[in-house]
């Protein structure tokens, strides 16, 4: 009991320790704000293209999919793949971030949702 009593109080805690401490801190409230702040799987699938969005309303009411939608939801980013079959095979991923969505088709998007 002692020894946890002496590793909790701050005050004889060497300045580096605070600083690592305080940068902890700091690094997990910024992650906090960020992964309150990304987009949901809405907001992806609105800026999925015209084509892609008939695709899925289309299958929607079908017993057989031909469009797959895969949601991730990470702590700060979330990432959104569709994809259909067939002869008119389309693909479109979406990264989200800080309440922006990406396109993450290229670049470093791209690399992100890999």
């Amino acid at each position: 009991m002692n020894l946890l009593k002496r590793k909790l109080d701050i005050r004889q805690w060497s300045t580096k320790s605070k600083r690592i401490a305080v940068l902890i801190l700091g690094i997990l409230l910024i992650a906090a704000i960020f992964a309150a702040m990304k987009p949901d799987r809405e907001t992806l699938l609105k800026q999925v293209s015209p084509e892609m969005e008939r695709l899925i309303e289309r299958d929607a009411g079908s017993s057989r999919k031909r469009v797959t939608v895969t949601y991730n939801s990470l702590v700060v980013i979330s990432y959104c793949s569709c994809s259909s079959s067939g002869a008119n095979e389309m693909s479109e991923r979406m990264v989200g971030f800080a309440g922006k969505v990406y396109h993450a088709d290229a670049g470093a998007a791209k690399f992100v949702g890999q």
